[in-house]
């Protein structure tokens, strides 16, 4: 594994060396994670795992939306106003408003998903469902509830799960999104 993630740092090192070495370290810890993950070695997991949602869950949410307020002031100051009114701005618009809390409750729920898939323990399920929370707090998604109603479930919380999947169905719909697989999975939990 280690020289796998050698190689690769010094492969992306001698071809794009303007990439920080946080970067390269955040991407080594990915491969651990995958692979500890994949080979169900699930001590080395969680000591990687851990660390990272304890930052993730670090940083206040109303500090992440301030940031996330003031890289879109910073991205709209840039812009002409001959821009700002077509449809490329305002979707860029809509996204930079919220880049910062869509990826770190993203972040939290790929990691709360990926125990929901691999463990079993109650301490590490409800640890997970924690991050969901936090990941619900930043951005309220179908597929965020998803994870969350699915914690809830094999947590042996069954009515609060299928309570929370109805409403991700509905958020979902009101979107205009397909809920094939919200539904299957609601119907799985009843």
């Amino acid at each position: 594994m280690q020289q796998v993630i050698d190689g690769q740092r010094q492969a992306i090192h001698a071809f794009r060396p303007e990439i920080p070495a946080t970067a390269l370290d955040e991407r080594a810890t990915a491969m651990r994670v995958g692979f500890y993950g994949t080979t169900r070695m699930f001590d080395k997991y969680r000591a990687l795992v851990v660390p990272e949602a304890k930052r993730l869950m670090a940083t206040p949410v109303d500090i992440i939306r301030k940031k996330d307020e003031a890289n879109f002031n910073q991205f709209d100051s840039t812009q002409p106003d001959s821009v700002k009114h077509t449809g490329d701005y305002k979707q860029m618009a809509a996204m930079m408003k919220t880049a910062e809390a869509m990826q770190t409750a993203t972040q939290l729920n790929n990691l709360a998903w990926s125990y929901y898939e691999n463990l079993t323990d109650k301490t590490d399920l409800n640890q997970a469902l924690a991050w969901s929370a936090r990941s619900l707090e930043l951005q309220r998604n179908g597929s965020f509830m998803d994870t969350y109603a699915h914690l809830l479930y094999k947590l042996g919380r069954k009515n609060e799960a299928v309570k929370v999947q109805q409403e991700a169905i509905a958020l979902e719909k009101k979107a205009g999104n397909d809920t094939t697989l919200l539904e299957q999975a609601l119907a799985s939990m009843k």
